[in-house]
């Protein structure tokens, strides 16, 4: 019998930022009593626009939705990263999210993470926004 030349294959533990917006989909789901959802969606490679994400390997989109309100979507943002989770590119950021970060929303901006715990603040610092708030509490009451 062979021994292994694989050295160490045990899985990462690291959250991703998938996972990380999966739970907060989950909060969300359960704190709008079903109204408003959350999901991430893959973004194919020939519809990525920011040259920071091209050459990524995967890209996805983060945004919310409610199944009463006719396919209305709101898109926070996409993110990026190769096949090593980390670093990860966060991009194409609802423009009234980036003015309450005070950044001008003409300029190509992106945000990048080399850590759960930097995606976790970031992503927090999104959903904790005027605007989100606003459009999760527009999408509850029309979704009643």
């Amino acid at each position: 019998m062979s021994e292994s030349l694989w050295g160490n294959i045990a899985e990462p533990d690291v959250q991703s930022v998938s996972e990380i917006l999966a739970r907060q989909a989950e909060i969300l789901y359960h704190a709008t009593t079903g109204r408003v959802r959350a999901s991430s969606t893959a973004v194919p490679r020939e519809e990525r626009s920011h040259p920071g994400t091209v050459y990524l390997q995967f890209a996805y989109e983060f945004g919310l939705f409610s199944e009463k309100l006719n396919g209305f979507y709101f898109r926070m943002f996409r993110f990026a990263h190769n096949i090593e989770l980390y670093p990860v590119v966060f991009t194409d950021i609802d423009e009234m999210v980036l003015a309450e970060f005070g950044v001008d929303s003409s300029a190509r901006f992106s945000h990048t993470v080399s850590r759960p715990e930097e995606a976790m603040g970031f992503i927090g610092n999104v959903l904790k926004t005027a605007r989100v708030s606003s459009v999760v509490a527009g999408m509850r009451k029309m979704s009643k």
